[in-house]
This record gives C-alpha cells, sequence and structure tokens, in this order.
C-alpha cells in the first residue's frame, strides 16, 4: 500500500501543478492578451491533467485490485 500511496501523491503535486498552470494560461489569454490561441493552450493543459489524474487513480485501484487477487488465491 506504501507504493500506492507515493504514485498516488505524485500524481496529485503533478496534476495540481498542471491545473494550476492551466488556470493562469487560460485567464492570461482571455482577460490580458490578445492572442486567442493561449486560450486553446490553458483549455487543454487542464484537460491533461484530469487525463493523467484518472489515469493514475485508475491504475492504482487497478493494481491493488490485483495484488489483492493474488493474496486471496494462495
Amino acid at each position: 500500500m506504501k507504493t500506492h500511496a507515493t504514485i498516488l501523491r505524485a500524481v496529485k503535486y503533478i496534476c495540481g501543478t498542471l491545473v494550476l498552470l492551466g488556470i493562469a494560461i487560460f485567464a492570461f489569454g482571455v482577460y490580458v492578451g490578445d492572442y486567442q490561441g493561449i486560450v486553446g493552450i490553458g483549455i487543454g493543459s487542464v484537460m491533461s491533467a484530469a487525463f493523467i489524474w484518472i489515469m493514475g487513480v485508475f491504475l492504482v485501484a487497478t493494481e491493488e485490485m490485483i495484488s489483492k487477487g493474488k493474496k486471496s488465491i494462495s
């Protein structure tokens, strides 16, 4: 379980940083800059952070279920 916690902690920090960066880029593109291409980069950053988080949680849950299944067979 200790390895699962470290993976989840790493995913949490990576995704949190990416979400904050994406929101900052999006806000800069909408409110400050005239270039609308930056808005797409901000939205893409937030969406990629959500995808990374979902995949990280899914992989940890899958690994935990496989390890529990192996213990019950033995």
